[in-house]
């Protein structure tokens, strides 16, 4: 079970601050029978920083200190995993996409029902095919596990999986330009915010046709 309102990013909400920027607030919400948060959206819209505050507030519970937000409830948890993008190390000697499914078949063995799970990006580094492959076979093997999960990913198709998943998306203002920071439960939104980007810049269909033809 996680009920949290009004969380953030501790790290961004103190760069803000000293910006004077506002903070936005998010909630999220896992059900006794909802297991991975699969959360899509606009790049820069607020996913990240969401993946990063459930990692801090289960980490700030388990040292007995207070999480930001207004509320909560968190249950207990054995250990938490996380599987963050990072760029390619020639000291690795391993390309990206087999680090993530190295590092995704480590974690998948070592989880529990009680387990904490934590992954951004992972194989953004494929192809849209093979990234829908690897990525369902991992949130399934977490909703199999039980192991409360976010998973950020372009890969609309993830978050419609069905049952133990939950799909959470960020907010498309109607400037394409601008960002709410807002993410809620919610239909993944597909290509809305390539299409409010090409409406703004004059390069949707219905105003290329028309350029077309006159």
């Amino acid at each position: 079970m996680l009920d949290v309102r009004d969380t953030f990013d501790l790290a961004m909400a103190i760069d803000l601050q000293r910006r004077g920027a506002p903070v936005v607030g998010n909630d999220l919400l896992l059900r006794a029978d909802e297991h991975v948060a699969v959360v899509t959206g606009p790049n820069h819209g607020g996913k990240t920083a969401l993946a990063r505050a459930f990692g801090q507030i289960h980490h700030l519970t388990a040292l007995g200190l207070p999480i930001p937000g207004t509320a909560a409830e968190i249950g207990l948890f054995d250990a938490m995993f996380t599987q963050f993008e990072r760029p390619e190390s020639a000291d690795d000697g391993r390309g990206r996409l087999e680090a993530d499914i190295s590092g995704m078949r480590e974690i998948l063995a070592a989880a529990t029902r009680r387990s904490v799970v934590v992954m951004n990006e992972t194989f953004s580094s494929t192809s849209l095919a093979d990234g829908i492959r690897l990525g369902s076979a991992v949130v399934r093997g977490l909703v199999e596990t039980g192991a409360r999960s976010v998973y950020v990913t372009f890969v609309d198709e993830i978050a419609e999986l069905g049952a133990g998943v939950v799909s959470m998306t960020a907010d498309i203002p109607a400037d394409p330009s601008t960002r709410t920071f807002r993410v809620r439960r919610g239909r993944p939104q597909g290509l809305a915010h390539a299409e409010a980007m090409a409406r703004r810049h004059g390069l949707d269909e219905d105003t290329l046709r028309r350029r077309i033809t006159s």
